[in-house]
């Protein structure tokens, strides 16, 4: 079997995340502290990394190395392969995944979680604001995530 892979030092995670259109724009300190959190995972040929139906709170992924198969009602619609991204477009816990994630083969990928995404955006308001324009409307409304973020609750 190959050796395994050195894990990427803070530097490299950087770098990696410098390349992905969303933390495009997000200043470079900033995005260090992105990096700090995200943790670095191998997974197998097969393994399914996000199941139709789970809660947004799980993490969202960027892809190192493989590929992954990305699947709705059954059917594959998409893959990611290295610097691909998936599970960012839902943050908050009362939204459904409504696609599948599935390993194509052996894979290493990056992860955050959510909450720790959520408690760097209520620090950093750059983060939170290049997500949204990132999503394009196509993550949940602005208003609610910001009422999650700094509400009274």
């Amino acid at each position: 079997p190959p050796p395994p892979r050195q894990k990427l030092l803070l530097i490299e995670r950087v770098i990696v995340l410098k390349k992905i259109e969303l933390f495009k724009h997000i200043p470079g300190e900033i995005v260090t502290y992105i990096a700090e959190v995200m943790e670095e995972i191998n997974v197998k040929l097969g393994d399914e990394i996000i199941r139709e139906g789970d809660k947004g709170s799980a993490p969202f992924y960027i892809v190192l190395s493989g590929v992954v198969d990305i699947y709705e009602g059954g059917h594959k619609v998409g893959e990611r392969e290295e610097n691909g991204v998936f599970g960012e477009k839902i943050l908050l816990e009362n939204e459904k995944f409504e696609f599948a994630a599935t390993a194509r083969s052996e894979c290493t990928l990056l992860l955050i979680r959510k909450e720790e995404l959520l408690n760097l955006m209520s620090k950093h308001t750059e983060i939170l604001e290049c997500w949204i324009g990132a999503m394009n409307g196509e993550t949940q409304e602005e208003e609610v995530i910001m009422d999650v973020l700094f509400g009274d609750n």
